[in-house]
């Protein structure tokens, strides 16, 4: 007998196939290396959970809560360019020195998810529309590609950690 108001649900099966595919192709592995999980039979465990979490915990929490096209493709973008940042940032770290075993993956896992959560809560915080986080992910990804061309003219040695700060400052700075 109470009057309902239906929540903006336009971009929930987007958002749900993003993050089960994230899930099963980024967090699930990621995980494996993350917790150096070597037996066949606990890496598929522990990837089939983390796919059907990355399919039921946004099912559950996005049930009765507005899921905008905009915000379903800001996690998208986020969770993609996160993953790239997580490995540019341990780059930026490491340069050629070997990087710990667990720490790649932890930082691709970690920012991948901080991005994509992250890019979901801000583009339904300021309202943005799908437009316009396409337009910011245009934005960081020729920003990408303009700092690794801006390397490849600049500098004609290796500098791993100069490639890696320059491609974060490039996805940034053009968002």
């Amino acid at each position: 007998s109470g009057f309902r108001v239906r929540s903006d649900q336009d971009g929930r099966y987007a958002l749900l196939a993003s993050t089960t595919s994230y899930s099963l192709l980024i967090y699930g592995p990621m995980s494996v290396q993350l917790l150096g999980i070597s037996s066949g039979s606990d890496i598929a465990a522990l990837e089939c959970l983390a796919g059907a979490a990355g399919f039921f915990v946004p099912f559950w929490m996005t049930s009765d809560r507005d899921v905008t096209k905009g915000g379903a493709l800001a996690y998208t973008t986020g969770g993609g360019f996160g993953a790239l940042h997580g490995a540019l940032f341990g780059l930026v770290l490491y340069g050629d020195a070997s990087m710990p075993d667990r720490l790649l993956p932890g930082l691709v896992l970690g920012g991948s998810l901080a991005e994509g959560i992250g890019g979901y809560y801000l583009a339904g915080r300021l309202g943005l529309t799908e437009g316009r986080v396409g337009l910011a992910s245009s934005g960081a990804l020729w920003g990408t590609v303009w700092a690794l061309e801006g390397m490849a003219v600049i500098s004609r040695s290796s500098n791993s950690r100069g490639m890696g700060s320059a491609l974060l400052a490039g996805s940034f700075g053009f968002t």
